[in-house]
């Protein structure tokens, strides 16, 4: 049985998507203009705990190579490694608010029917040990990459 979909506001673009947006090398997504502005002006003011992650995830001799701020579909991703569809989300005090705590739910369960698996680390265990947070995520990118 055939599936099929309204067309989006804006109409069909070229190659079947919708217009203003582009393709993404992560099997097909597509990310709005709007939310690359957004992950560009992340990636300018990052919060404490993601600068100092970024900065051990970013060594040359790390296992896996991540992304910063990085736009898919809709979201932008605090960290993405694309060789074992990872997302790692730094959560800070606001995540823990009923109205976050359901759109991480909603973001998540989206992320997982496109093959991407959310890996969430409050932001004072950042602050408090990176070398374990470092661990988990070598750990998590070992599993998803045998997948």
């Amino acid at each position: 049985m055939a599936r099929f979909s309204l067309p989006p506001e804006g109409g069909w673009g070229e190659g079947g998507i919708p217009k203003g947006e582009s393709m993404n090398r992560n099997r097909g997504l597509c990310k709005s203009p709007a939310t690359v502005r957004r992950a560009r002006s992340s990636r300018r003011q990052p919060t404490p705990a993601e600068a100092k992650l970024w900065r051990r995830l970013r060594d040359r001799r790390a296992q896996f190579k991540f992304r910063r701020q990085h736009p898919i579909g809709r979201y932008v991703l605090d960290f993405f490694c694309p060789e074992a569809m990872l997302a790692v989300e730094i959560d800070g005090d606001q995540h823990s608010r009923r109205e976050q705590i359901r759109h991480d739910q909603e973001r998540s369960a989206w992320l997982k029917v496109h093959g991407v698996d959310v890996l969430r680390v409050p932001a004072a265990e950042v602050e408090r040990s990176v070398e374990d947070v470092i661990q988990g995520i070598w750990e998590a990118c070992e599993k998803g990459r045998d997948k």
